[in-house]
């Protein structure tokens, strides 16, 4: 079944998590994708009082998204990100499936920062994606909140047609 942002954003956290388990073949997304926060989850780690600030600040109240082709996050604008992760398809730390775990290895964040950043997400489709966002702890206190990434019209692969 294909789905919506707008669709996903209506699903109960246990059909998010059937959806986002659903698909076992991951193929790296390409594009600049704007975000939306759809649920926090019920863990222990979710109720954590400084991810809940961070995390609402930071998704819920401010506008986001993530650009793979330079492969960072963006706020407000593609044009102010930060956040360079490195990709890799792999499987989940939190649920039954392979995902594109994002790696803050790479990133100029301080240390402890890059350290404790962590987030996967799993393609829907070439223009949709559902993000689990969070920490990089074990499940129930790793995984925080869902969130959908859907591709700015324009900035994803190229379909040539033959003549």
């Amino acid at each position: 079944m294909t789905y919506t942002a707008e669709e996903l954003q209506q699903l109960p956290i246990e059909e998010l998590d059937q959806i986002f388990c659903q698909t076992s073949h991951v193929d790296m997304p390409y594009g600049c994708f704007k975000g939306e926060h759809i649920v926090r989850l019920k863990n222990p780690g979710s109720k954590l009082p400084l991810s809940r600030v961070l995390e609402f600040l930071g998704f819920e109240v401010a506008p986001f998204g993530i650009d793979f082709r330079s492969n960072r996050w963006f706020f407000f604008s593609n044009l102010l990100q930060a956040g360079r992760f490195e990709p890799t398809v792999e499987r989940s730390r939190w649920r039954p499936t392979d995902v594109v775990a994002l790696h803050y290895n790479v990133s100029r964040l301080p240390r402890p920062m890059r350290n404790f950043l962590y987030d996967e997400v799993k393609p829907l489709s070439d223009t949709l994606l559902l993000g689990l966002g969070g920490i990089n702890r074990e499940l129930g206190m790793g995984d925080h909140f869902y969130f959908t990434l859907e591709l700015q019209e324009g900035t994803g692969r190229a379909v040539v047609q033959a003549s």
